[in-house]
């Protein structure tokens, strides 16, 4: 009779090294309702970092994790995401940990020329990609650039429709030459903000005693502003100011 019910036993297919297998795969239905419905592996909030043109809210609000399990989120996927939906964003660093804690690094777009045109203000930054301005004035004050008529917008090719870039802007953009130039002479000429730029005369600025000074679109900037300071120099000595100093030409200016 005993060895009949081991016989029945071993028949069955229920071996005693099989119980190992149960057990486990018990475990790990217990476990996986633990992730599914404790509410300690749900997002509410998250530690963001870098930001300073945007809040820690917009920045939230982009990635879409309010509420959902950590275990069914994506560092990547979070990361294009805030990407697709801030234009002012270029980098996310993004990182998940146990049980529920999202942590983001956020590189923003640095501003760096206030462009005004008959469309309104846009703000550019070293690339030449122009935005619109945010509530938070950044910590380094904008060049400003008054170009009313456009001229120094990089044209869209025609017949092609305007692309459209993160957030569901346009993509504009001002000629790098000219943001290039413009970032030199804020160097060359410390104190100086606003400049000016149309199609005739190319970049020109008004001095703080009146003069208008002409510099164009080419030509070494380190010597048409040495030229400036020289002229400048020489026009105090006789006690007088110039109306205008056309620097297009540095080696034959024109001043009147």
């Amino acid at each position: 009779a005993v060895q009949l019910r081991r016989e029945m036993w071993r028949g069955s297919g229920w071996q005693i090294t099989k119980w190992p297998t149960f057990l486990l795969i018990g475990a790990l239905a217990g476990l996986l309702y633990v992730m599914v419905t404790f509410d300690n592996f749900y997002v509410y909030r998250a530690d963001i970092r870098g930001t300073s043109l945007l809040s820690a809210d917009e920045i939230y609000q982009a990635a879409g994790i309010e509420g959902y399990n950590v275990f069914w989120l994506d560092e990547q996927t979070l990361a294009t995401r805030i990407l697709r939906q801030l234009p002012y964003v270029i980098g996310v660093d993004a990182q998940l940990q146990l049980p529920n804690q999202v942590h983001l690094v956020i590189t923003e777009r640095r501003p760096r020329i206030a462009w005004e045109t008959n469309q309104g203000q846009a703000w550019v930054d070293e690339q030449g990609v122009a935005l619109p301005p945010l509530p938070t004035a950044p910590a380094r004050p904008l060049l400003r650039l008054v170009d009313l008529q456009q001229a120094t917008i990089v044209p869209q090719p025609a017949g092609q429709p305007p692309v459209i870039g993160p957030g569901g802007l346009p993509v504009v953009h001002m000629q790098t030459e000219v943001v290039q130039a413009l970032l030199t002479l804020a160097t060359l000429l410390p104190g100086t903000q606003t400049f000016y730029f149309d199609a005739q005369n190319g970049l020109n600025l008004r001095t703080a005693d009146g003069a208008s000074v002409i510099f164009g679109t080419k030509g070494d900037l380190n010597r048409k502003v040495a030229v400036l300071q020289a002229i400048q120099a020489e026009w105090k000595k006789m006690g007088r100011t110039p109306a205008q100093i056309d620097l297009r030409v540095a080696e034959r200016p024109y001043v009147r």
